[in-house]
């Protein structure tokens, strides 16, 4: 499974999205039973169902806690390298000078990270780098590809591979979010998203999907150029997507978003005052300001949309009243349910059924 947190920085939002702090990362255990959480003041590791109390470490760490494929272990960034930790919150053992973003070799005995633009991988079993690959540019994803030696890493432009030893690269069009491999067809899949012309708020993208053979060649599209409106179901409101996720056998999207629910005319007040670019601004506009953000009335939400088939229609899995800059969908192993994680719970949407 793959997933990415698409939250921009966007001036004004800060009075909803950083309401539970912005360095803030969250990984679901394979199993669903287990959330872990990371922000600058340490980390959590919540049983979801409430059976255990929540365990919490005391040491910095940033956004990109990742949950090996057993869920037994945990990788998490430091700041002067990677700590590798029992799910039960023990330390196994720390490596200077490689951080996330993570992925995990499907059977768990290595995990690939980053040192800046280098790329290393780290088995478990001896607990040293093995493996390095210089990549040219500093990933911000990752993914690998099948149980070999080979992965996927990309930055906002560029996707590179290491397959069978050599260094491929491709020149992405849009802004690169995600990359995932499909096992079954045995293909990279990657997310890119694009800006309007006239960026207005809660309207940031159009999404396409693209899948090409590990060589990074034969690229088709399999989800054209589709706005963020359609995606999360909302077609006539101001929407901003937060996340998203390719479902393990590479056939759906999963999407996380805020939805405006607020009466007609108040985010457009607001937007004509200035309220999403405070740089600028007056005591009067202020408290007129002030008094808009009490009527903004915002919703999360979840859909799945099929990336395989004629008709790539979304569908509403989940919907809550508030809001959560971290909202995130995750897949189920068999690729039947998605999970949905909020304000520290996990919500499940059962078996997706398409319009």
């Amino acid at each position: 499974m793959a997933r990415l947190n698409l939250v921009p920085t966007i001036l004004g939002l800060v009075f909803f999205l950083c309401a539970t702090g912005c360095n803030h990362g969250v990984d679901l255990s394979p199993d669903g039973k287990t959330i872990v959480e990371t922000s600058g003041q340490g980390v959590t590791i919540r049983d979801v169902n409430g059976k255990r109390p929540d365990l919490t470490l005391k040491f910095d760490a940033s956004d990109s806690p990742k949950f090996s494929p057993d869920g037994k272990s945990i990788a998490i960034e430091h700041q002067t390298g990677t700590i590798l930790i029992h799910s039960d919150g023990s330390r196994m053992f720390k490596v200077p000078a490689v951080k996330g973003p993570y992925a995990w070799r499907p059977d768990g005995s290595e995990l690939l990270g980053f040192d800046q633009s280098e790329a290393k991988v780290i088995h478990l079993r001896s607990k040293s780098i093995v493996r390095k690959y210089n990549l040219s540019m500093q990933p911000t994803m990752a993914a690998w590809l099948g149980n070999s030696r080979d992965f996927v890493a990309a930055d906002s432009h560029k996707l590179i591979v290491i397959h069978e030893g050599k260094i491929l690269s491709r020149q992405a069009t849009g802004t690169v979010n995600l990359v995932a491999f499909d096992e079954q067809r045995r293909r990279i899949l990657w997310c890119e998203m694009f800006d309007f012309p006239n960026m207005k708020p809660f309207q940031p993208t159009m999404v396409e999907i693209h899948a090409s053979d590990l060589k990074l060649k034969n690229v088709e599209t399999i989800l054209e150029r589709t706005s963020a409106q359609d995606v999360l179901c909302e077609k006539n409101r101001y929407v901003m997507p937060v996340s998203v996720a390719i479902s393990p056998d590479g056939q759906q999207l999963a999407t996380t978003g805020i939805v405006c629910v607020s009466k007609p005319g108040v985010i457009e007040r607001y937007e004509a005052l200035g309220g999403f670019n405070q740089t600028k601004t007056t005591p009067s506009v202020e408290r007129k300001l002030k008094a808009l953000e009490k009527q903004i009335n915002l919703q999360s939400v979840c859909t799945v949309i099929r990336l395989a088939g004629p008709r790539r229609i979304a569908t509403q899995r989940f919907a809550r009243v508030g809001t959560d800059a971290f909202i995130f969908p995750f897949w189920s192993g068999d690729s039947r349910d998605v999970r949905v994680v909020m304000d520290h719970k996990v919500y499940a949407t059962t078996k997706v059924q398409f319009k």
